[in-house]
């Protein structure tokens, strides 16, 4: 907790004169007073600049000097932090800030993150607990999205967003690194695989230089035993080839004879398929004209078209029975054609074939003479070939024996390799399924903190509720209600994450928008907001403080809201044991003050009596 107790102001804005003002002054109710421009709203400015180094409006060092700018301003704040002594200081005209406890010790100038560090208070939470600033929004003033905002920044939620996002972030590298080890896996096992089928190709390569190894010495042995015979065969082969060349030469001149002769009449035949064919085609002619003939006759009125005579059924029938007789004979005599220059063609069809048979004869023989003539030449190299083949063969068994021990070498190197590449491998699987688990872990709580966040606004939002709707009752708005809603639609029918004030009064239908409301219902409907989040975050954070500033809170209040607001000021500071300090222009009479407190304006600057 922070005790309040004295701050000491020097050349601060309208105090010129070193002016000191006792903070602590037990639970109940202050009311300072003054006229405008008097200086009163300088005593929670120099509260909070000398904390966190800018007004409540923001205001930094160079704005804070008196209007003279005569001398160094400093701000001197006596607190107790968990009980214990402390003095900080701020300065502008140089700038400067200092930290010491009471005996002494402490840290010198430290940083403004420090010093919010070693306060355990923000801005945000200051000035949403402890300084309701008559120049700053309250509460229900700001947008619904700055009002969600200052909600979790006051109430310390900020850090699961950032959780959130830092879970995401190392999500993402985790699944960076993740989608490495698997290519690396996958790499490792097309090495395996790889390494495996050349390991099962050498192996069956060996298999099969042996089998080709023996085969070759098998074979080049019998080889070279039958190639004397196989030389002396050939040579009584080729001696049979010459007389065999004789005789076929002989047979090669009468089939050509024959040949001459069967080509004669394979032309012939052809001539005779070519009339058929034109006997069959002008018999089809003369068969189409007789059927034309018939149908045209059949469609005819029962004039002539030619004569216009009238035509008679006796002669209809007559010149029908005579056009059909002419058709019928037409179509046997195509049928005797067709059937003609059919048995023509297959005469042709047995001529030609009886000349290509005759011609293929011919053909055999010549190739069968020029291989009888070659014979002889193929048999005299025999047996030196065979011979060549045996010493080869031999060659062979020797150049087997070494390509053995080769290839054994080479599938010892490639087992080598498996087993390293297979020891890689598990050390990248067993990797990858760390990184697998450590990304569920990580994608989970990327939810899970923005959940937590969520569930914790849904509490404290529910608490907020009821602490608005109490001390709405208690400043007079009886009947009245507050509702909290942290969603809304967008105009494209999306969801966003914003925070909505519905009022609910007597007189209207429903619950409205905060916004639509003015006056002095406004007003407390916004001292209640401001209260209520103060109570709230007081409950909830990890530091709390003994006092409270409201500057002008009774804008806009008649006689009734002035007298609710006082009451429930008094009520607060002795329920939440802290000195309420009201400042406002107005004089309120009234025995709730337990003190009052009046700031006037001369020339020698602003002064407290």
């Amino acid at each position: 907790m922070i005790e309040y107790k004295a701050i000491t102001l020097t050349n601060f804005k309208s105090f010129k004169r070193k002016t000191r003002i006792e903070l602590d002054r037990g639970p109940g109710l202050i009311l300072v007073t003054g006229e405008n421009g008097a200086g009163k709203s300088s005593i929670g400015d120099a509260l909070t600049w000398v904390q966190f180094g800018k007004t409540t409006r923001g205001a930094r060092g160079g704005r804070v000097p008196t209007w003279e700018g005569d001398g160094q301003t400093v701000v001197q704040l006596d607190l107790l932090l968990e009980g214990a002594p402390i003095t900080l200081i701020r300065c502008a005209g140089p700038n400067s800030v200092s930290w010491v406890g009471l005996d002494g010790e402490g840290e010198e100038t430290p940083t403004q993150a420090r010093l919010e560090q070693l306060l355990g208070l923000t801005y945000s939470q200051w000035m949403s607990t402890a300084m309701m600033s008559q120049f700053g929004d309250y509460f229900f003033d700001l947008t619904p999205a700055e009002k969600l905002r200052v909600f979790s920044e006051a109430l310390g939620l900020e850090g699961w967003s950032k959780r959130s996002t830092a879970a995401n972030e190392a999500a993402k590298t985790q699944n960076a690194a993740l989608e490495t080890l698997r290519t690396k896996a996958s790499r490792h096992q097309g090495i395996i695989e790889e390494t495996q089928d050349d390991i099962v190709g050498l192996q069956e390569q060996k298999r099969e230089a042996r089998e080709i190894a023996a085969k070759q010495i098998e074979e080049a042995q019998a080889a070279a035993k039958k190639a004397g015979s196989n030389a002396e065969r050939k040579r009584l082969e080729a001696e049979s080839a010459e007389g065999l060349y004789t005789k076929l030469k002989r047979n090669i001149d009468k089939q050509k004879a024959k040949l001459d002769k069967q080509k004669a009449e394979q032309d012939r035949a052809r001539d005779v398929v070519t009339k058929a064919a034109q006997h069959a085609r002008e018999a089809e002619r003369i068969e189409k004209a007789a059927r034309k003939a018939v149908k045209d006759f059949k469609d005819l009125a029962d004039a002539c078209p030619t004569c216009k005579q009238p035509i008679t059924k006796a002669h209809r029938k007559a010149s029908l029975r005579l056009l059909d007789d002419a058709h019928a004979e037409a179509a046997d005599h195509v049928d005797v054609t067709q059937r003609h220059h059919l048995k023509e063609q297959a005469l042709y069809v047995d001529e030609r074939e009886k000349a290509d048979a005759l011609m293929q004869i011919a053909d055999g023989l010549d190739a069968d003479a020029e291989k009888a003539a070659q014979m002889m030449h193929e048999t005299r190299k025999a047996y030196a070939l065979a011979k060549q083949g045996a010493d080869i063969a031999e060659l062979d068994v020797e150049k087997a024996g070494k390509a053995d021990g080769s290839i054994d070498r080479m599938i010892a190197d490639k087992r080598s390799r498996l087993e390293e590449v297979q020891e890689q491998g598990e050390v990248t699987m067993q990797k990858m399924q760390a990184g697998v688990k450590q990304a569920e872990h990580l994608s989970f709580w990327v939810r899970g903190f923005r959940d937590i966040r969520l569930w914790i606004i849904e509490q404290a939002l529910n608490e907020l509720e009821a602490e608005t709707n109490r001390a709405v009752q208690e400043l007079g708005l009886e009947g009245w209600t507050v509702e909290f809603d942290v969603e809304a639609t967008a105009s494209d029918g999306s969801k966003r994450k914003e925070l909505n004030v519905m009022i609910g009064s007597p007189d209207s239908d429903g619950p409205e928008h905060y916004q639509s409301w003015s006056g002095g219902e406004t007003q407390r409907l916004r001292i209640a907001g401001a209260a209520a989040l103060a109570a709230l975050i007081q409950r909830r954070s990890s530091q709390s403080t003994n006092l409270e500033f409201w500057d002008e809170p009774t804008a806009f209040l008649n006689d009734q809201g002035l007298d609710d607001l006082v009451e429930f000021m008094k009520e607060r500071a002795i329920s939440s044991d802290r000195t309420v300090w009201i400042i406002d222009h107005r004089v309120v009479e009234s025995y709730a003050f337990q003190e009052r407190l009046t700031v006037v304006k001369k020339k020698r600057g602003s002064k407290i009596s």
